[in-house]
């Protein structure tokens, strides 16, 4: 449904590249939603799009030339450590899926990076693209290291959010702002 809301309202490069990376995602939910075990490379596949896209629209966003505050250095260099920390820690039981999946957690930090050197006048993009890592997270944990019950209940709802995050924390500035603009979603104030 976001993505049917994003493409009706939004406008432009940055619009489409929004409704595609919300498209990319809920093809990736059919595919785990038919078969989690035989689907998996193709719904993940999906989401690799879908952070693809969503990188795009952030560095189309990002204010030129960058400068981070200290805030989102911190943020910044935190996702990072986080990232190798999982990736290092899974890599021993990734087997042949060792390459994929630390392509797939590059991309992803990429992704949440991005989000978070743009200068938002609210923290919802930043924190929807965080929920989304941790939500993948949980899935790699899980399927690779302890099978853990219940996490699900983690992992749709974080998910979910996390695409609503993203979708609502864009979506008004998309529509109040004409779509040649460079970086319309910008505060362009570093704190």
């Amino acid at each position: 449904l976001l993505a049917v809301v994003a493409g009706r309202i939004s406008h432009g490069l940055n619009g489409r590249l929004l409704t595609l990376g919300l498209l990319a995602s809920n093809l990736g939910d059919v595919f785990l939603g038919l078969d989690q075990i035989n689907l998996f490379i193709e719904g993940h596949s999906s989401f690799l799009v879908a952070h693809l896209f969503y990188i795009l629209l952030f560095v189309r966003l990002t204010p030129k030339p960058l400068q981070l505050s200290n805030r989102q250095k911190i943020f910044v260099g935190l996702l990072v450590i986080y990232g190798l920390s999982l990736s290092i820690w899974l890599l021993p039981v990734l087997g042949t899926n060792a390459t994929p999946a630390l392509a797939y957690a590059a991309t992803i930090t990429f992704m949440t990076a991005t989000a978070i050197t743009v200068c938002w006048k609210r923290p919802w993009v930043a924190l929807g693209a965080i929920l989304f890592t941790l939500s993948n997270s949980a899935i790699a944990i899980d399927r690779f290291l302890i099978p853990v019950d219940g996490i699900s209940y983690f992992i749709w709802p974080s998910y979910y959010l996390a695409q609503l995050l993203i979708a609502t924390g864009t979506l008004p500035l998309i529509r109040r702002h004409p779509p040649d603009q460079r970086n319309p979603l910008a505060d362009h104030k570093i704190a």
